[in-house]
């Protein structure tokens, strides 16, 4: 509960200039999946496409709403997620590892998924 009210206390703080829409770093931009072989199948239910303000997952769509660069490899962001149906907000952190091919995305309860950069 206390890494929850810190990480959403981080996000209050953290300002957007008037007028500015957060972007994704472009290294974080670009399609990802469960393992490098998914990037050739036609659907996947892990892949995610995240373009520079928007990311695409197998069901659900989010927009960026907040971004916290806490480090060259590591974002802290909030989502706008909509998707069968239904709408909710996100927070989650982006991880890049291994040469910036791997992502590894945490969510506030630490629920840790990894995927790999489609080439």
């Amino acid at each position: 509960m206390k890494h929850l009210l810190i990480t959403l206390y981080m996000f209050s703080l953290a300002a957007i200039a008037e007028g500015k829409t957060p972007s994704f770093p472009k290294a974080f931009q670009g399609t990802w999946d469960i393992n490098f072989e998914s990037c050739y199948q036609q659907h996947s239910e892990m892949r995610l496409v995240i373009n520079s303000n928007f990311a695409e997952y197998w069901e659900s769509q989010a927009e960026l709403k907040k971004l916290i660069i806490e480090k060259d490899h590591m974002i802290r962001i909030e989502l706008a997620m909509s998707g069968e149906g239904e709408q909710w907000i996100s927070a989650r952190i982006f991880k890049l590892t291994d040469s910036a091919n791997k992502l590894v995305i945490s969510d506030l309860q630490g629920i840790i998924s990894t995927r790999e950069r489609c080439l």
